[in-house]
């Protein structure tokens, strides 16, 4: 039941979220975006996700193959000297 009200949620939000930006959008008609601003507009957005979804898949790569443990490790002989 709980996993149905959160796809309920997130589809509510998401529907929320394009409704306000089709409001915004269409709200300033003063405004013209030519093809230029268009095309600068995506492929900023592209990019942007590009580089986000390149650096999470890079953490759960580093994540799940153990990259990390050892600056665990460091950590834990800084703190055994500290203690010691």
């Amino acid at each position: 039941m709980l996993k149905y009200l959160t796809i309920a949620f997130l589809l509510f939000m998401a529907g929320l979220s394009f409704w306000f930006m089709y409001s915004v959008w269409t709200t300033f008609d003063d405004v013209d975006i030519g093809f230029h601003g268009s095309f600068a507009l995506g492929i900023g957005v592209f990019f942007t996700l590009l580089i986000g979804f390149g650096l999470m898949a890079l953490l759960f790569f580093s994540a799940r193959r153990g990259h990390d443990m050892s600056a665990y490790d460091i950590l834990d002989k800084d703190e055994d000297k500290k203690e010691g």
